[in-house]
């Protein structure tokens, strides 16, 4: 007697039409959640190099033993970092350092220097020979609500970077 086995040799159309379904869904929720933490690392590495040129600054005015003067303008979102340093008649003169501009994955950028009297369209922080401050806060907000403070402290010129109430 002779049995007759039937060998299935690949899929069926719909089997292959589900499987392609289920691989399109899976592959439009990661697309999604990697743009989303694509965006959300942009911010923080602007937001790191930011404090960094912060601390930079006050490393530089401690080796330099010099004062060193970070300024915001708000017209063209650049931070420019530049050393104050008298020349061999006693005047002050300031040597350009570096500028940062803030990339436009920051949606808001609030800087606010302790200590000021007047308004001005330039904020600053300065930080002396000694390493010191008048202190400040700058508050960074994403497109997507997420918002870091760099916070620099009073006297001691301690660059925190800390998260920030949306």
């Amino acid at each position: 007697m002779m049995w007759s086995v039937k060998v299935s040799r690949g899929f069926t159309l719909l089997e292959l039409i589900v499987v392609v379904a289920l691989l399109g869904m899976i592959a439009s929720v990661v697309t999604v959640r990697v743009g989303s933490s694509l965006e959300r690392t942009r911010f923080e590495a602007a937001v790191r190099e930011c404090a960094t040129l912060f601390r930079m600054a006050k490393t530089h005015a401690i080796y330099q033993h010099c004062r060193v003067r970070v300024v915001y303008s708000p017209d063209s979102r650049q931070l420019r970092v530049a050393s104050l340093v008298r020349n061999h008649e006693g005047a002050i003169k300031e040597v350009h350092l570096k500028t940062f501009r803030v990339p436009d994955v920051v949606s808001s950028f609030d800087f606010e220097a302790s200590g000021f009297r007047t308004p001005s369209p330039d904020q600053q922080i300065t930080f002396t020979s000694i390493g010191t401050s008048q202190g400040g806060r700058i508050l960074m907000k994403s497109a997507k609500a997420a918002a870091k403070r760099i916070t620099i402290t009073p006297l001691s010129g301690v660059v925190r970077i800390e998260k920030a109430d949306a």
